[in-house]
């Protein structure tokens, strides 16, 4: 072990005593440590090494300690490298090397082996592997930095960690029988902070087990008048059951504990919500809009044989429908099956979630947008998701289909007819009825297991609870009568709060003969009961508010619920935001509305049955319109809010806000396009600088169906709304690779704008499209006249990429230089205004008119824009900067090199749908081909876009003339004419395939 930051932060050399470091070399490599593999620039590091006492020449400084460090490294016998990346420095470190990876290694095999089975040795062999963890601390992590900025938070997540270590060891010691060795290691942990709970469940579990329950007693209250004074808290409801388990002696207290999968400490008692270990599941890789599903293990009960029969179902190429009736659990064993087979399916699994949707139509598009699949001009979205899946081995999850079941069925039709590597698992209330189509029926539990389920859920409400003979058999009687149907099952299990089993039999089943006259379908009778028994208990502002809260599509929060309430008008005047709060919590302590936690704060949601049923009622009471209204009304408002922050200090925070949006928009948008043309034109037409940094073909695609459906509203619509839908569904079109079609709805917005706003933006994408047909003096025109708007403000922080056409066309223009230096002033001015991307699309500016003239310069511009937009998620940004830098390693450098850089440019645009940039980056490829002597792939690419690319002009027409003659005169005419017809009879798909091939043979050739 060599790095070590368990304790101070030391470099030690092999065979030898620890020789301390520098104390500035010291925060140098406790500052690249904390952010290891990943690049610190050079203001953070010497923020970091010298804090106020900056020297007059910091890079230079910083280099020279970089080279210290560098030598210090070698000497150590460290596998570490430390590399210079702009805009900083990046120490990349091997996990043996770091004793923080090697201590979080252990602890992750340890769970490892732990979730593989629970017998007596490997629970030994567990407690070996903790053991070896926490022997390598040596105090506090980076202890002598752990108060300052740079290091406080990692330092407190590896004590964290610590932690929980030493209490997994502890339980572990419980698990073996061996109470006196968990007393021993309890009093230094709750020492170091007696507030912390589950070391209290501990020490009163090892002193009952030792022998000393008056002991155990009073640790009990102990803790609960310390946690009273310093908190004015009361014990939760595990330790509640845990003392009074030791009051009854309760038989399973002297057993080993049962262990939860987080490795609580469990005695058949309500704990903490399960989790599972964080290893014992696939780990998600980056890409947006993955999902991974976490198993509930307690939600699956009774589930054994289900989940191994999918194990063996499941294969790619499959077709699986999980059948049932609503309440049986089908979402719940499709995602927990679904995690099981992760590593089946290398390109990953995606849940799709489908109950809110009423139009089958749609089906594809929100497949395509959870699968990031953009549109292609003349594509269908369905024939284009298709293309997208053909060569990809996944498994989709598609859940709730019964409502949308032709849209469904269409779909899952195409690709398992083209898409080989695909599986689709899908969940529905009735089968597909497509070929291949597997069905497993997934029945109510069976008597033990729904009773098992029951008990659980009751123990959760009612701490203590432990039914004789007599209530089980009550209970028993009582599941039958619910079918055993899970969702039912848990419903009546959260009444024994208030209510005995008896008097819950009672109620259910009188409830139950009175629904069973009306006739209702057989399948929903007790479910149908149980909710509506559950409904009819609420108050009327109770019943009011759960119609109200199910317009959402998906989690919402405290916050948003309030604001829905309250927006809606008519309702009782008490139900202002303070009452507003109080009955949503009331309604999540009823188990209508389920909270859960994803970050900071908690989040909402119904259980997509209970939202079936609460949308139902709405729809028959008075407030549906005004409900709907006021969601789509404030969904808009969060995305004005959220699409301000783009362009400035808050751009990643708003781009991943507004991508949590897209579901919410997209229900807002569906009911504003028939009851609210001028909302439906807003939720379309506000996310424009979305469009222009994530490029969702999705967005698009609404501005053309609200344009259409405003183009057929008898009463017509005002200008603006024209010109704003015309200029985002140009923007999809240009991206697409349709620009006739750009063009036409650009003009058509122009003919119809009055907003000077809406007319800027209109004008921003013509110029982008004047870029890409080589109308160079229109987008000289245009240049000038965005300047002029950016000036006005029309563009708000939108300002300096909207500029970037200008310095583009002075280069495109032969006055390169003067381009240069157009771009280094909009990037100042963009530094100074916070705007990041702005600043990273004038390196990119920059790099790209570099290009040629100096290469040298031009590749540290481009590898920053990268960066850039790698860091803050805009798509069309990390794009073109690949393409300049694959230009750069293939025309001034190691053109086999840039043939890796290209495979990623094109798949980056083939996942992204920018069509436009795919042909210019596949012209590169040809030159490449052609610089690589790889003649007949580089003439088959010249004839697949021959009518595909955009025109060209300046060095870009040269260069590709160059390489029509090069192959003419390598090949010959004959063979030339040849190759090139064969390029020009492959359609879209088929040209990047073939330039992906020829790639792929440079890299293994």
């Amino acid at each position: 072990m060599h790095l070590r930051v368990l304790g101070s932060v030391e470099l030690a050399e092999p065979n030898a005593p620890v020789d301390p470091l520098p104390a500035r070399l010291r925060r140098l490599l406790a500052g690249l440590l904390i952010h290891a593999d990943t690049v610190v620039s050079v203001d953070a590091l010497a923020d970091i090494v010298w804090g106020d006492a900056i020297p007059k020449h910091p890079p230079a400084s910083l280099h020279n300690l970089v080279a210290r460090l560098r030598k210090r490294l070698a000497a150590a016998g460290a596998e570490a490298s430390l590399a210079t990346r702009p805009p900083g420095y990046c120490l990349q470190i091997a996990h043996a090397d770091f004793d923080a990876s090697q201590f979080e290694d252990l602890v992750g095999a340890a769970r490892r082996t732990r979730g593989a089975g629970r017998d007596s040795d490997r629970t030994d062999q567990v407690a070996g592997l903790i053991d070896r963890a926490l022997n390598l601390w040596r105090g506090t992590a980076y202890s002598e930095f752990c108060d300052e900025d740079f290091a406080r938070a990692e330092s407190a997540r590896l004590v964290e960690l610590r932690t929980g270590a030493v209490e997994e060891r502890i339980d572990l010691a419980l698990d073996l029988g061996r109470p006196a060795e968990a007393l021993d290691r309890l009093g230094t942990l709750i020492a170091a902070d007696p507030l912390r709970e589950r070391p209290q469940r501990q020490l009163m579990l090892a002193r009952y087990r030792s022998g000393h329950q008056v002991e155990a007693l009073e640790g009990y209250h102990s803790y609960r008048r310390l946690l009273g004074d310093e908190l004015g808290l009361e014990p939760s409801a595990a330790l509640l059951a845990l003392q009074s388990a030791i009051l009854r002696h309760d038989a399973a207290l002297q057993l080993p504990a049962v262990r939860t999968p987080t490795g609580r400490v469990g005695i058949g008692l309500p704990t903490e919500s399960p989790e599972v270990f964080p290893d014992s599941e696939p780990t998600p890789r980056s890409e947006p809009g993955r999902v991974f599903p976490r198993s509930r293990s307690t939600g699956l009960i009774g589930r054994d044989a289900d989940l191994a029969r999918l194990d063996d179902l499941v294969q790619p190429g499959d077709v699986v429908t999980l059948v049932g009736p609503g309440g049986t659990g089908k979402t719940s064993l499709a995602t927990a099956a679904a995690a099981r087979l992760a590593n089946r399916f290398p390109d990953g699994i995606w849940v799709c979630e489908l109950a809110a949707l009423t139009d089958p139509t749609v089906v594809p598009d929100v497949i395509g947008t959870l699968l990031a699949v953009p549109r292609r001009h003349g594509v269908s979205t369905r024939d284009r998701l298709v293309e997208y899946l053909r060569p990809l081995r996944l498994l989709l999850v598609l859940d709730n289909c019964e409502q949308i079941l032709d849209g469904c069925a269409e779909l899952i039709t195409a690709v398992s007819r083209d898409c080989p590597g695909v599986a689709v698992l899908a969940t529905s209330r009735e089968p597909l009825d497509v070929a291949g189509e597997r069905m497993v029926l997934v029945a109510p539990l069976g008597d033990e297991a729904a009773v098992a389920l029951f008990v659980e859920r009751a123990g959760r409400v009612s701490p203590g609870f432990s039914p004789d003979a007599e209530t089980t058999a009550i209970i028993d009687e009582l599941c039958r009568r619910l079918d055993r149907l899970p969702l039912a099952v848990e419903l009546a299990a959260v009444r024994m709060r208030v209510m005995s089993a008896e008097d819950l039999l009672r109620r259910i089943s009188w409830r139950f003969r009175r629904l069973h006259a009306g006739g209702r379908a057989a399948r929903h009778q007790s479910l149908g009961a149980l909710i509506d028994w559950s409904y009819d208990l609420l108050d009327p502002s109770q019943r009011t508010v759960f119609e109200l809260i199910s317009v959402f599509a998906g989690g919402f929060t405290l916050e948003a619920a309030e604001h829905l309430i309250t927006q809606v008008p008519h309702l009782e005047a008490s139900l202002d935001y303070a009452a507003a709060a109080d009955l949503v919590l009331t309604l999540v302590d009823r188990s209508m509305i389920m909270a859960y936690h994803t970050g900071r704060r908690p989040r909402y949601a119904l259980l997509e049955t209970l939202r079936a049923y609460a949308r139902d009622r709405l729809a028959a009471g008075l407030y549906a319109d005004s409900a709907y209204r006021a969601h789509a009304t404030y969904i808009a408002t969060q995305v004005d809010e959220e699409v301000s922050g783009l362009y400035g200090r808050r751009h990643a925070e708003a781009a991943a806000r507004l991508d949590g949006l897209l579901a919410e928009v997209r229900s807002a948008h569906d009911w504003a396009l028939t009851h609210d043309l001028a909302l439906a034109e807003r939720l379309a037409t506000s996310l424009w600088p979305y469009v222009e940094t994530r490029m969702p073909a999705e967005v698009p695609q609404w501005a053309e169906r609200t344009l259409d459906a405003v183009q057929s509203a008898a009463s017509g619509t005002d200008g603006p709304t024209i010109a704003r839908l015309c200029a985002v569904a140009a923007a999809g079109a240009r991206f697409a690779g349709d620009l006739p079609r750009a063009r036409q709805l650009i003009e058509r917005g122009l003919a119809e704008v009055s907003d000077p706003a809406d007319e800027a933006y209109l004008r921003f994408v013509l110029g982008d499209v004047a870029l890409f047909e080589g109308q160079l003096d229109e987008a000289a025109r245009l240049a000038d006249e965005l300047v002029a708007a950016a000036g006005a403000g029309l563009f708000g922080a939108f300002e300096h990429v909207a500029q970037g056409i200008e310095p583009l066309v002075r280069g495109y223009r032969g006055d390169p230089t003067g381009g240069v230096s157009r771009a280094d002033e909009l990037r100042a001015q963009a530094e100074a205004n916070g705007d990041i991307v702005g600043a990273g699309w004038m390196r990119y500016i920059r790099g790209e008119l570099l290009l040629d003239s100096d290469p040298q310069q031009a590749r540290p511009c481009l590898e920053q824009a990268l960066d850039v937009g790698r860091r803050f998620g805009d798509r069309y940004l990390v794009g073109v900067s690949l393409v300049s830098v694959a230009s750069v390693s293939s025309r001034h450098g190691d053109p086999v090199a840039a043939a890796g850089v290209f495979r990623d440019v094109v798949e980056h645009w083939h996942r992204v749908g920018d069509w436009t940039h795919q042909w210019t980056t596949i012209r590169n490829v040809a030159d490449l081909l052609s610089r690589l002597r790889r003649d007949e792939p580089a003439a088959v690419l010249l004839g697949g876009l021959q009518t595909r690319s955009a025109p060209l002009f300046g060095g870009e027409l040269e260069r590709l003339l160059e390489v029509r003659s090069t192959l003419v005169r390598r090949l010959g005419q004959d063979r030339f004419d040849s190759l090139t017809a064969v390029g020009a009879g492959l359609d879209d798909n088929q040209v990047v395939d073939q330039a992906r091939g020829a790639l792929r043979e440079v890299g293994s050739g």
